[in-house]
């Protein structure tokens, strides 16, 4: 039986989180720490800008797909939200200048491009190493722009490491259209893909 596709609940968030830290290693929110990850998680249960669904069988989390309707505003919701309990996961991580600088590029990536691309993104889609190859990301993704649609919003796009081959393989056949090439983090190369019209 496939697993079924919902939408995240607080409880699920840590779960979420260790498949992140495990999908995306190399990506930069994934050395942040498996429970700050879970805050940010947690908090898009009940995000008005932001949202996750997740593959579920029985009591485990096999994918998860994330997206925001406008990152900059769920960033300043979070920050609202869960500031003071999410600057104490991090402050030890913060004496290093290099998360630091990453942490700000981070912060700043959505209102320096904001521009050039549309405001609303998919943030992640990541399966379990056993389930891939099947149906499950393809599923998640569906629900993340069925998700969009509800919401009305109608150009999505997504940045993604230009390094990140299967990746990119994975939001080509989902009919994503590459439209530029461009840095999030400084020596980083990243391409960004669009839906819509």
């Amino acid at each position: 039986m496939p697993p079924s596709v919902e939408a995240i609940e607080p409880q699920d968030a840590l779960q979420v989180a260790r498949l992140h830290k495990d999908a995306l290693r190399e990506g930069f929110l994934s050395s942040l720490g498996g429970e700050f990850l879970g805050l940010i998680y947690a908090s898009m249960a009940s995000s008005q800008y932001a949202f996750c669904f997740v593959a579920r069988e029985e009591d485990r989390i096999v994918g998860f797909a994330a997206g925001a309707t406008r990152l900059s505003a769920f960033y300043r919701e979070f920050a609202r939200r869960h500031g003071l309990r999410g600057a104490g996961m991090l402050a030890p991580k913060l004496l290093t200048s290099t998360i630091v600088f990453k942490l700000v590029e981070t912060l700043v990536y959505p209102l320096r491009w904001r521009s050039a691309f549309p405001q609303a993104e998919i943030l992640s889609v990541a399966v379990a190493q056993d389930r891939r190859g099947t149906d499950v990301a393809a599923r998640l993704f569906a629900r993340l722009m069925q998700e969009f649609e509800q919401r009305q919003v109608r150009h999505i796009h997504v940045v993604v490491g230009a390094d990140r081959l299967a990746a990119r393989r994975f939001y080509e056949k989902m009919g994503g259209r590459p439209m530029a090439r461009l840095q999030v983090h400084r020596g980083q190369a990243s391409v960004s893909y669009a839906w819509g019209a």
